[in-house]
C-alpha cells in the first residue's frame, strides 16, 4: 500500500526482522498509518483509539529494534540512491528535542545550559532537486551534566576532536565509508556512490 509519500511501507521495510512476524507486521502497519498523514500526531493519523493505543503500545515495545530499523530502512534508501542515478548529497544536521516538561522522562539529559531532551544527528541522501531519499544514519546523545561554561577559548582549542560533540559529524561521515569512496579524479574531493 502507497500512502501520501509514495513508498509502499511493506516494501520498505521488507527485510524487518525483529524475530515476531506479528511484531513486523504490526510495525509495517503503524508505518502505514503514520506515513498516511505525516504531518498529523498519533491521534489524529490513527482511525480510532484502539488503533492509536496499539501504535503506542508498539512504540513502548522492549522488542522494538531502532538499529533494526534503521538498517531496513538504510537498505531501502540506497536502492533508491541507485534508481535516481543522480548525484546524491549526504546531509547531516543535529535537532535538539525538548522535554523540559517531561522531567521524570528516562534517558533524557541535558541539551544545553539548563534545557532537559535529546539531541538527534541524522544524515539524509537528498538529490540536488531536493528530494530526500531516505535516512542514511542516525545516532542520539544528550549530557548527563547541563553545559559547563567555565571552560575558555584557548581550553576548547587544545581539547581533542573526539573529546568534543562535533565529532558525531565525523563518525557519521566514517560510517558511511561502506557506501561513499572519495573520487580524486575531480579537481575537488567528491562523495561517489560504490
Amino acid at each position: 500500500m502507497e500512502n501520501v509519500i509514495g513508498i509502499s511501507m511493506g516494501e520498505e521495510f521488507a527485510t524487518l526482522d525483529f524475530n515476531s512476524s506479528r511484531l513486523e507486521k504490526r510495525f509495517v502497519k503503524t508505518m502505514e498509518t503514520l506515513a498516511g498523514q505525516p504531518d498529523k500526531s498519533i491521534w489524529f493519523c490513527s482511525e480510532n483509539r484502539a488503533e492509536a493505543k496499539a501504535i503506542y503500545r508498539l512504540l513502548s515495545n522492549d522488542k522494538l529494534d531502532r538499529q533494526e530499523i534503521l538498517r531496513t530502512h538504510r537498505e531501502a534508501t540506497i536502492q533508491r540512491m541507485v534508481q535516481s542515478e543522480k548525484t546524491i548529497l549526504a546531509v547531516q544536521d543535529t535537532t535538539s528535542l525538548n522535554f523540559n516538561t517531561q522531567t521524570k522522562m528516562e534517558g533524557i539529559g541535558y541539551i544545553s545550559d539548563k534545557t532537559l531532551g535529546v539531541n538527534i544527528h541524522s544524515c539524509l541522501a537528498v538529490t540536488v532537486d531536493g528530494l530526500i531519499l531516505g535516512v542514511l544514519a542516525q545516532s542520539s546523545y544528550n549530557r548527563t551534566q547541563p553545559n559547563n561554561n567555565e571552560r575558555t577559548h584557548d581550553s576548547k582549542k587544545v581539547r581533542l576532536l573526539e573529546d568534543k560533540e562535533s565529532f558525531r559529524w565525523v563518525q557519521t561521515l566514517g560510517a558511511r565509508k561502506s557506501i561513499f569512496t572519495i573520487d580524486s579524479q575531480h579537481s575537488q574531493d567528491s562523495l561517489w556512490f560504490k
